[in-house]
């Protein structure tokens, strides 16, 4: 469970210095942002790079492919939240869902 709880709160970071990145925040919480004080680059190589420690703890700590498939939908909610907060006239339309649209499917589902 500690281990789920540092990969949310991993991936809650990596989306704030990306949000910081987008906004071009010089400060968060009264401190001095990573982009503001390393640059743009590095900040968009530690956001990721904490995406990449997510799945790291998910997959050391899941036990099966069925948690890894819970977690990535959760961050995709996230990420299409997010995504959607920030233009409030469009909204995030990914690849799939347009498929899914042009032949009236229903899109992919991990909750079998």
């Amino acid at each position: 469970m500690v281990a789920l709880a540092a990969s949310l709160e991993t991936l809650h970071t990596a989306t704030l210095i990306h949000d910081d990145i987008v906004d071009d925040a010089a400060l968060r919480r009264h401190h001095v942002t990573i982009q503001e004080r390393f640059g743009k680059d590095t900040a968009v190589y530690a956001g990721d790079y904490l995406f990449v420690v997510v799945f790291k703890i998910l997959a050391h700590y899941s036990s099966s492919f069925k948690s890894i498939q819970m977690n990535s939908e959760n961050m995709e909610k996230i990420l299409v939240a997010r995504s959607n907060k920030r233009t409030a006239t469009t909204t995030l339309t990914l690849p799939w869902q347009n498929t899914c649209n042009k032949f009236k499917v229903r899109p992919p589902s991990y909750s079998h």
